[in-house]
């Protein structure tokens, strides 16, 4: 089941509270991992949600908590947060993209704290990480990726933008380091999984991690990367 967006766990849940409410039922507990996956977008184990006439509540477990921490401290270690609000705010306006308005965005530096209001796009269709997508739309979005990383190649606006790190920097070669330690460790869990194609493209990837050169600058998601457009025949996606 593909993500819902807010507009549609909103009309789940006002469709719920008319159903307790034609009950004389005061909330409704609902244990069922399916239910909850409905109304939350929830994917873990363990979960209870409580839906009233006002709220809906969400309990789970400590390992969930202990989680989230984790992935916000390596988002603050990666400045996610910080970039991706500067984007949005300073340069959302300036790309190709069709993408969400910003409405407002805020970041505070000290505390990594963040306010993003985007458009809600709750009518268009959403994509599903977990079954992937149709040739179509890959083929759709490389299309959209290949003009907008054209229109950012060696764009001299890049070089005024001062809270994406160069390449060089500490900040960069960290994430080299963690690509070089992962990839040999997903192809263990997931190899055996992986066509040979896939595998390739992630040994690219590999391979230009390594690379110590200096490359052209352009716009990837959330922020820059030092990262050559290849042509592949054998690479191409097959419908």
């Amino acid at each position: 089941m593909a993500h819902a967006p807010s507009a549609a766990l909103s009309r789940r849940h006002d469709t719920l509270r008319a159903a307790i409410a034609s009950r004389g039922l005061d909330a409704l507990v609902v244990t069922s991992l399916p239910n909850v996956l409905y109304l939350t977008n929830f994917t873990g184990s363990s979960a209870i949600v409580v839906i009233d006439a006002e709220r809906v509540t969400f309990l789970t477990d400590s390992r969930y908590v202990t989680a989230i921490e984790q992935t916000r401290g390596f988002a603050r270690q990666f400045k996610f947060y910080e970039r991706e609000v500067n984007f949005y705010d300073r340069v959302g306006k300036e790309v190709s993209l069709p993408g969400p308005r910003c409405l407002y965005a805020a970041h505070d530096v000290q505390t990594d704290h963040f306010l993003l209001l985007l458009e809600d796009l709750g009518d268009r269709r959403s994509g599903d990480q977990l079954h992937g997508c149709s040739a179509q739309d890959a083929f759709s979005a490389i299309r959209q990726l290949a003009s907008f990383h054209a229109e950012w190649w060696d764009n001299p606006k890049l070089e005024t933008i001062d809270w994406v790190p160069l390449a060089e920097s500490d900040f960069n070669k960290g994430g080299v380091a963690l690509y070089s330690i992962a990839w040999p460790l997903f192809l263990q869990k997931f190899g055996s999984a992986l066509p040979d194609d896939v595998r390739r493209i992630g040994e690219c990837g590999a391979a230009d991690q390594r690379r110590s050169e200096k490359q052209r600058w352009h716009y990837a998601h959330m922020n820059l990367h030092d990262w050559r457009a290849r042509q592949d025949s054998n690479l191409r996606p097959q419908a």
